[in-house]
């Protein structure tokens, strides 16, 4: 005689969610999260879910890092570590806090595996690495798009030595005398290689990149901002300058110019 009762089900297992629904998730929670330091510790507790999860959240964790005195160590262990990790950096912000001249000979050893960075911003270096610093970004990612300086000691120079680059974040730019002779700079004696001349021009050595986004906290004279800007009339379509009511820029030659914020001058000075 057959039993009437039904037959228990058999115990499933842990459901699984698929991993490009993990990646979508995860995508989606980077695009809406408010900022880079709220999100990074987010990102690293879902990278201890499960595989899937750590799969889908650690290039998002690395994608963009920022390395200051607090977290300098973890993250340099960390890409030491693995050799998985340095490719995935795209984004990285270097903060010189606390920085010993061992510390900055192991940032750059470290830093120079993160070959896909496009993206770069640095502030509050010692002026005695400053030099060294300019010349091991030029050598290490000559292919920067983005670049956000705070610091004004050798970043005209820095300029000179990026052609790729698109966006230029600066909140002063120390530019050379134009007329007067001047040697083209050579790099420090580091060790490091970097492109060099030895010869000398009447005039500053005038940057190639193609600018879309120009955003200073400086009021250039007409002949700096000529020097900035001359190879970017076409490309340029984002302008942020403070202007002078002594000094004005001529703006007719930007053909794709489609943002322009003016910002008094006065309002800089000290």
């Amino acid at each position: 005689m057959a039993s009437s009762e039904t037959p228990a089900a058999a115990p499933r297992g842990p459901r699984r969610l698929p991993p490009e629904l993990v990646a979508d998730i995860l995508d989606s929670f980077v695009e809406s999260a408010p900022s880079h330091a709220l999100r990074t510790p987010d990102l690293a507790a879902f990278a201890r879910v499960s595989r899937d999860w750590h799969d889908a959240a650690t290039p998002l964790l690395y994608r963009n890092v920022y390395v200051d005195s607090k977290a300098r160590d973890g993250i340099l262990d960390a890409l030491e570590a693995n050799p998985t990790l340095p490719p995935l950096v795209r984004e990285l912000t270097l903060s010189g806090g606390k920085l010993t001249a061992g510390d900055f000979r192991r940032l750059q050893t470290t830093l120079e595996r993160c070959e896909g960075i496009t993206s770069l911003a640095y502030h509050c270096f010692d002026d005695a690495f400053v030099e060294d610093l300019t010349w091991w970004i030029s050598s290490t990612w000559p292919r920067l798009r983005y670049l956000r300086a705070d610091q004004s000691q050798c970043l005209y120079d820095l300029l000179g030595r990026l052609p790729n680059l698109e966006t230029l974040v600066a909140s002063y730019i120390e530019f050379p005398n134009v007329g007067t002779a001047a040697a083209v700079p050579s790099p420090p004696s580091s060790g490091r290689s970097s492109p060099s001349s030895s010869s000398s021009s009447t005039t500053p050595v005038r940057p190639t990149f193609r600018l879309k986004r120009f955003d200073s906290g400086t009021s250039p004279l007409p002949a700096n901002f000529q020097l900035l800007t001359s190879s970017s009339q076409s490309s340029l379509s984002s302008l942020d300058v403070p202007i002078s009511s002594l000094i004005s820029q001529d703006l007719t030659g930007f053909s794709s110019l489609d943002r322009l914020t003016l910002t008094l001058g006065e309002r800089y000075l000290p």
